[in-house]
């Protein structure tokens, strides 16, 4: 599914943590094998907290490539009183003599509550700097103890088959790839990596007991020991069940992607399923296809978004979070969002060439016929449709301004058609209008009842680009 990636490689991977007392060398193994497709000099971003976990990081990272620009960025909430954090980042940064930066961010908290809007505010400044350094990936120092703690709060929520899989070793983001390199490391391994240069400091929030992760961590996890078989391991109990679960999520999601691929028709920022294609499938793909195409519309395509989404009746509409509207149009289910407005119309010239006419498509016009010379009368003789009847007109009025029949357009280069344009003074690039007509098997035919009988969405009509001629007749459709 979109943003998630098989990293590290099959051949690397392994069910479970590493056992404790880890050797720090092992994990400047795991920090070499996570840098190992950076070339030489490339810039790297580590996240850097001013704490232990962030401060091993950027030590191993340095240890693992002394040959990378690494970049140490540490993001000051601007929540308390943060100057030891920010001398502690500089200090650790400088003993691994990579760069530093520290980015002030504003937290806006948006319903999720003050961590999750502090993490959501914190990976959008790294990868803000990361984009402004060209650096494609961002480190950061989650250990197999956060990853279990994070298994532990899934758990409790109710999630099912992703919510174990929880905390991917990479995580694609446009360009940025965010990952993990400790993962399976132990916390206590980590840390003492961290002993060894400057001075850390401890964000009193990861003491708080209201905090449900603080429960799990001294409550939930040392209750879990007591269950768990052996020597009650039950962090490496979680993450064996947790890369279980991402392995079988991995599968799911490959099938869902093909089913996807093939069901998908988006058009001009809209995102369209067509729901036949899903009439066979298992609950689990169809459930991906759809979440995919809530998250490919910019939605947070949580649990209740998508069975509201699914369970949508013909004609209905559903807001889910993050303004997208679902509909359900006949066979399709299409994704819009909120900002997404009507086409912009867009005046043409009679010959040329107009890229990005459409989404992936390049537009190629030319006069009507080829031999025409400029300035010259058209329609020539021979080439007139004559006045269509009423019924394809809707009136007599109409036969006023008789329809000459354009020639068809034909393919150019793939992604391009080409459309001839009956003058010499260019036409307009817009959307379509109550009234329009398109000339169809011989006679001018309302665009509404050509759209309906070819099955387009309703929501996406008005992003449907229309070549039309100065007058604004349509003389042809993208």
């Amino acid at each position: 599914m979109p943003g998630w990636d098989a990293w590290p490689p099959d051949h690397q991977r392994s069910l479970g943590p590493l056992p404790p007392g880890a050797a720090p060398a092992v994990l400047v193994d795991l920090l070499a094998a996570a840098l190992a497709d950076q070339p030489r000099t490339a810039t790297v971003v580590v996240g850097c907290s001013g704490g232990p976990d962030s401060a091993a990081l950027l030590r191993l990272a340095r240890r693992a490539r002394p040959d990378l620009d690494l970049l140490a960025a540490h993001v000051r909430h601007g929540l308390r009183d943060d100057a030891d954090d920010v001398a502690a980042a500089r200090a650790q940064a400088e003993a691994a003599h990579a760069r530093v930066r520290v980015a002030p961010v504003t937290v806006r908290d948006r319903g999720e509550g003050p961590a999750a809007a502090a993490r959501r505010a914190r990976l959008a400044a790294l990868r803000a700097i990361a984009e402004a350094e060209g650096a494609v990936v961002v480190l950061l120092g989650h250990t197999a103890e956060d990853r279990a703690e994070t298994v532990l709060l899934n758990l409790a929520r109710g999630a099912g088959l992703d919510g174990l899989a929880a905390t991917a070793p990479e995580r694609r983001d446009g360009p940025v790839r965010w990952r993990r390199p400790l993962l399976r490391a132990r916390r206590a391994d980590v840390r003492a990596v961290a002993t060894e240069g400057p001075a850390t400091v401890a964000d009193p929030s990861n003491a708080d007991p209201a905090r449900r992760r603080t429960r799990a961590r001294h409550e939930a996890l040392p209750a879990l020991e007591r269950l768990a078989a052996g020597p009650g391991d039950a962090v490496g109990a979680l993450l064996r069940t947790a890369d279980l679960a991402r392995e079988d999520r991995e599968a799911l999601d490959a099938l869902a992607d093909r089913v996807g691929a093939a069901a998908r028709h988006d058009f001009g920022g809209v995102a369209c399923l067509a729901l036949p294609a899903l009439d066979d499938e298992t609950v689990a793909v169809a459930r991906r296809v759809v979440r995919a195409l809530l998250a490919d519309a910019g939605a947070a395509p949580q649990a209740w978004a998508v069975e509201a989404a699914r369970a949508l009746p013909a004609g209905a509409a559903v807001t889910v979070p993050g303004g997208v509207t679902v509909r359900r149009s006949g066979p399709w289910l299409t994704a819009r969002p909120a900002a997404l407005g009507a086409l912009a119309s867009r005046p043409l010239p009679s010959i040329g060439i107009v890229p990005g006419a459409q989404a992936g498509a390049t537009l190629r016009l030319e006069p009507w016929p080829p031999s025409a010379p400029t300035g010259g009368a058209w329609p020539p003789s021979g080439l007139t449709g004559g006045a269509p009847d009423a019924e394809a007109t809707g009136g007599a009025a109409d036969a006023e301004a008789p329809w000459h029949a354009p020639p068809p357009a034909r393919a150019a280069l793939p992604g391009a058609a080409t459309l001839p344009l009956a003058t010499t003074t260019g036409g307009v690039l817009r959307a379509p209008q109550p009234g329009d007509r398109v000339w169809l098997e011989g006679r001018a035919r309302p665009l509404a009842a050509v759209l309906d009988r070819a099955g387009v969405p309703g929501p996406v009509r008005d992003r449907l680009p229309l070549v039309c001629e100065a007058d604004g007749r349509v003389a042809g459709v993208l």
